[in-house]
């Protein structure tokens, strides 16, 4: 439906065709410039999240609508939990700069799980994982003592109102592999002032071997403002490959929504491997 509006356009209007020729290599630069790192060759020809309309999805990768290898994919969507389903998409490249014109992925059909990612690759496994809400009271009490010691950690060197606040643990979700657990949390300190409330929110990923009694932080992501302004951190999947483990990560801010894919190599070594901004 897109392609076909644009073409009709420029059959009628050149002029007009060549202005929205300049704003999509615009947006083409500026998406581009949203993009930073090494593409993981484990993760295949093409990445998808949802999108805000059922049974559409936003094309994180390939960046460029022209990209090949995801057109007419079958990927493998992923919940958080691990859960999985094939589904066939088709790629519209959309004619309005929505997203910074990231491209526009159609599922074949309708979705019985809510997914989170979609992945086109045989060699990424998808890992179960557990929620807080399956932690027993003394568990639960563990792990919201170890993520507020991880999270003071962090905010340790940086001056801030919520300094001296609990922290409320917020989201958590867990799995292990290979003999050591990780932990994906979201933790919450939150100044309850009637005009104008403020939180912090702090992202922790943290992981121990199975004979340590406590946790390590491997990455941590940090921001504080106004309940409506505050970023939100989410863990999309957890995925095994054959050079070991990989995170999709989201942070969703009031400008857009930063996609991280974090990795752990077999040397044990977690880094930001490659992220993507989007503006919606």
């Amino acid at each position: 439906m897109f392609l076909s509006a644009a073409c009709i356009a420029a059959c009628a209007q050149p002029d007009a065709n060549r202005g929205a020729e300049q704003r999509r290599e615009s947006a083409v630069a500026a998406d581009s410039a949203s993009v930073s790192g090494e593409w993981p060759a484990d993760l295949g020809g093409a990445l998808v999240v949802p999108s805000d309309t059922e049974n559409l999805a936003l094309v994180l990768y390939p960046v460029t609508a022209g990209a090949q290898g995801a057109a007419g994919a079958s990927l493998t969507l992923v919940s958080s939990s691990g859960d999985t389903v094939r589904r066939q998409v088709g790629l519209e490249a959309q004619d309005s700069l929505h997203c910074g014109d990231a491209t526009i992925a159609r599922l074949a059909r309708a979705t019985p799980l809510s997914w989170s990612v979609g992945i086109q690759s045989a060699a990424a496994t998808p890992l179960r994982t557990d929620s807080m809400d399956a932690l027993r009271a003394a568990d639960s009490v563990f792990y919201s003592a170890e993520m507020a010691r991880l999270a003071s950690a962090v905010s340790a060197e940086q001056a801030s109102r919520f300094t001296g606040l609990p922290f409320t643990l917020a989201t958590l979700r867990r799995f292990r592999i290979d003999g050591r657990e990780v932990v994906v949390s979201q933790v919450v300190r939150r100044v309850n002032q009637e005009a104008d409330p403020l939180e912090e929110r702090t992202m922790i990923v943290a992981e121990r071997s199975a004979a340590a009694a406590e946790f390590t932080a491997v990455h941590s992501g940090r921001s504080d403002g106004n309940e409506d302004n505050t970023d939100h951190f989410d863990l999309l999947a957890a995925l095994r490959t054959a050079r070991g483990t990989i995170l999709v990560l989201a942070r969703e801010k009031p400008t857009g929504t930063i996609f991280d894919i974090l990795e752990r190599d077999a040397d044990g070594v977690w880094r930001v491997k490659w992220s993507r901004s989007i503006a919606c």
